[in-house]
C-alpha cells in the first residue's frame, strides 16, 4: 500500500509538470486559432493532435526505454548516428527560439497593457521589450543554479488554471449580459465586444483546408513534451519496467487534461470576444479595461520571463558541451554568457518587429517540427518491434536488486547489429549499471568508452517488416508535406506582420 502511494504521488507530480509544459503560453494563442478555423475544424484539429501525439509519444517513449537514451539527442545519435543528432539539435534550437521570441512579446504586452489601463500611461512596446530583456531576462540567465527559478515556475504554473477559470467566467458573464462582453468608446462611437463563433470561416473551401493544414504542426507542438521523457525515465523511483508504465500513464492523463484545457479556453475564449479576437488572447480584453484581465496579463508576463532562462538552460548546456567544456567550469560558464547574449539578442530582434505570436508558433513549429515532432517518433514506430525483441530482458526486471544482478552478469557482453551482426560500441560503469540496457554477445575491452554509455546502435531499419516500413514512410512523407505547407502559409502571415509594422 505504501509503495502504491509512492507510485501514485510520482504520477501526480509528473502529470502536473507535463501539463505546465503543454499548456503554457500556447494557451494564449489557441482561441485565435479556434475563431479563425471555426468550431467544427477546431474540434477535428484537436482530436487529430491528441491522437497523433499519443501514438507518437508511445513509440518515442518505448525507444527511449529500450535504448536507455539520456536525452532526445542521445536517442537520435544511438538510432541514426551523430549527423542526425546534430539535425535534432538544430531543430530544438529553432523550435525553442520561436518560443523565446513569443515570451518576449507576451511579457512586454502584459506590462504595457497593465500600466496603460490602470495608470493611464502609454509605454513604448519596443522600449519595454528592450528593458525586459536587458534588465530582467538577461540577469536571470546568468544564474548558475536554476533550482529556485524552477520552484517559482512550478508555483507560477497555477496561473494556467487561474487563466482557464477566468476565461470560463468571462464567457458566462457575456452570456448573462445579452452576449456583450463590454462596450467602449472609439472616435466618439460606442463599440460592443459581442459573442460570436462561426462553425466555419467565410473563406472558400480550399482556403479553409489550407488554414487547417498550416496549424497542424503548431497544434501538435502544443502537446509536445519530447525532451522531458528520457529525464522522467531516469528520475522516476521504481524498477525500470515500472517506470515505463508510470510514464505512459502520466502522459495519457496529461494529454487528456491538456486537451480539456485547450478546448475550454479555445472555445469559450473565441466565443466570448468574437471578431475582436487577437493572437494574444488576453490582449482582446484591452478595450474593456477589466482589472482582472490586466492582472492576468501581468502574471503571465512574469511567468514567461521566468520560463525564458529555464528553456534556454538545457540548450546552452548542450552548446557548451559541443565546444568541449562543461557549464559548471569557469570557461564553460563564460561561453554560456555569450550564448545567453546571442539568444536574447536574436529573440529581441524578431520580437521588436512582430506581435503575431500565433504566426511565430506556427512558423517555427513547421520549420523544426518535421524532424522533431514527426520524423523521429515515426521512425521509432518503424523499428519498435525490433528494439523490443533485442532488449526484451529489460521487461523481466521486477526489482532493483534483480536489475543490478542482471546487468552485472551482462557487463562484458555486446549489442549485435540487427542486420550485419557486427559489434557496436557499448559502455558500462558501475555507477551507471542500474537501469542500463541488456546486451548480448562478446565485446572487446576497447569498446567501452570513458563515460560509461552506449555510444551507438546500428539501426535495424533494413530488417523491418515491409508493411510496417511502408506505413511509417508514408506517414513521414505526409507530415513532411504538411510542414512545408505550414512554413509557406505562416511565413506569409509573418511577412504581413512585418509590413504592418
Amino acid at each position: 500500500m505504501k509503495q502504491q502511494k509512492g507510485v501514485n504521488k510520482q504520477i501526480q507530480q509528473s502529470v502536473f509538470n507535463l501539463i505546465t509544459q503543454m499548456a503554457g503560453s500556447c494557451l494564449l494563442a489557441y482561441p485565435f486559432v479556434c475563431y479563425k478555423l471555426g468550431w467544427v475544424m477546431s474540434i477535428i484539429i484537436m482530436i487529430h493532435s491528441a491522437v497523433s501525439m499519443l501514438i507518437c509519444m508511445y513509440y518515442y517513449i518505448q525507444a527511449c526505454y529500450y535504448t536507455r537514451a539520456m536525452s532526445y539527442k542521445d536517442l537520435a545519435v544511438k538510432l541514426l548516428g551523430k549527423k542526425f543528432g546534430m539535425v535534432l539539435d538544430i531543430s530544438l534550437l529553432v523550435s525553442y527560439y520561436g518560443f523565446m521570441t513569443a515570451y518576449v512579446i507576451i511579457s512586454s504586452r502584459g506590462v504595457v497593457n497593465f500600466v496603460k489601463n490602470n495608470f493611464g500611461y502609454s509605454m513604448s512596446t519596443q522600449i519595454t521589450k528592450i528593458v525586459i530583456c536587458l534588465c530582467i531576462i538577461f540577469p536571470l540567465t546568468l544564474l548558475k543554479s536554476l533550482k529556485q527559478l524552477s520552484r517559482i515556475a512550478t508555483v507560477a504554473g497555477m496561473i494556467i488554471f487561474v487563466f482557464v477559470g477566468s476565461t470560463v467566467f468571462y464567457f458566462f458573464y457575456a452570456i448573462s449580459n445579452d452576449g456583450v462582453l463590454c462596450t467602449y468608446k472609439k472616435d466618439d462611437a460606442i463599440i460592443k465586444i459581442s459573442m460570436s463563433f462561426p462553425a466555419f470561416p467565410s473563406q472558400s473551401s480550399l482556403t479553409q483546408f489550407l488554414w487547417f493544414i498550416m496549424y497542424l504542426p503548431s497544434m501538435h507542438a502544443n502537446l509536445s513534451t519530447h525532451p522531458s521523457m528520457p529525464r522522467f525515465l531516469k528520475e522516476l523511483v521504481a524498477p525500470y519496467p515500472q517506470r515505463l508504465i508510470m510514464l505512459h500513464k502520466s502522459l495519457r492523463i496529461s494529454i487528456a487534461i491538456a486537451v480539456v484545457l485547450f478546448v475550454v479556453v479555445g472555445f469559450t475564449g473565441a466565443a466570448t470576444v468574437g471578431a475582436n479576437i487577437k493572437q494574444n488572447f488576453l490582449q482582446s480584453f484591452e478595450p474593456c479595461g477589466f482589472l482582472w484581465s490586466d492582472l492576468l496579463s501581468l502574471f503571465y508576463a512574469l511567468v514567461v520571463m521566468i520560463n525564458f532562462p529555464l528553456v534556454l538552460y538545457p540548450l546552452k548546456t548542450s552548446l557548451v558541451q559541443t565546444f568541449g567544456h562543461q557549464i559548471e567550469t569557469k570557461k564553460g560558464y563564460m561561453i554560456s554568457v555569450f550564448i545567453n547574449i546571442a539568444f536574447i539578442t536574436a529573440a529581441l530582434l524578431l520580437a521588436l518587429f512582430l506581435e503575431t505570436i500565433v504566426s511565430i508558433f506556427g512558423l517555427f513549429a513547421s520549420i523544426a517540427g518535421f524532424f522533431y515532432y514527426f520524423f523521429m517518433p515515426f521512425y521509432c514506430f518503424i523499428i519498435a518491434k525490433k528494439l523490443k525483441s533485442h532488449y526484451s530482458q529489460l521487461d523481466t526486471i521486477t526489482d532493483n536488486a534483480q536489475q543490478l544482478s542482471i546487468l552485472e552478469q551482462t557487463k562484458n557482453q555486446a549489442v549485435k547489429d540487427f542486420t550485419t551482426k557486427e559489434s557496436v560500441l557499448v559502455a558500462k560503469t558501475t555507477q551507471e549499471l542500474q537501469g542500463e540496457g541488456i546486451l548480448d554477445g562478446d565485446i572487446p575491452a576497447q569498446s567501452f568508452d570513458e563515460n560509461g554509455f552506449i555510444t551507438e546502435i546500428q539501426h535495424p531499419f533494413k530488417s523491418v517488416d515491409i508493411n510496417r516500413k511502408l506505413t511509417g514512410i508514408i506517414i513521414i512523407i505526409v507530415y513532411a508535406l504538411i510542414c512545408i505547407e505550414g512554413v509557406y502559409m505562416n511565413m506569409g502571415d509573418v511577412i504581413d506582420g512585418f509590413k504592418k509594422k
